[in-house]
Parts: structure tokens; C-alpha cells; sequence
């Protein structure tokens, strides 16, 4: 059994948009809807300003059906 540690900027990016989102919320980086548009419905939820994060990042909000 091994363990492994997953580092870096998306990870960060994502364990900040996973603190923003509302109950049953999935938000989403402007890279990963990049990935992923066509797979899912997705609507833009705005540019946020990300703590550790240097830039502000566009983000999405995967919607269900």
C-alpha cells in the first residue's frame, strides 16, 4: 500500500473553489470546464480572487439536469 500527496497550483485552485461553493455546489476552474465542456452543462459563476492564487480565475458552475 502506498501513499500519495498531490501537489500544485490546480490543486490549490481547487480546494479553494470547493471552500466558495454553496451546499451541493460544484464549481469549477476555467481549465478543468476546458476538459470537460461537452461532457456536462456548465454556467459561468464569475472571476474570483483567490487566496494563493496570483491571478484572478473564471469559474464555472456545473449545473444538473
Amino acid at each position: 500500500h502506498r501513499d500519495y500527496t498531490v501537489i500544485g497550483n490546480q490543486v490549490n485552485v481547487a480546494a479553494r473553489l470547493e471552500s466558495k461553493a454553496k451546499p451541493a455546489e460544484i464549481l469549477i476552474s476555467q481549465r478543468t470546464y476546458s476538459k470537460a465542456k461537452g461532457i456536462a452543462t456548465f454556467e459561468e459563476a464569475g472571476t474570483f480572487n483567490l487566496k494563493g492564487i496570483h491571478s484572478p480565475v473564471a469559474v464555472y458552475r456545473v449545473l444538473y439536469k
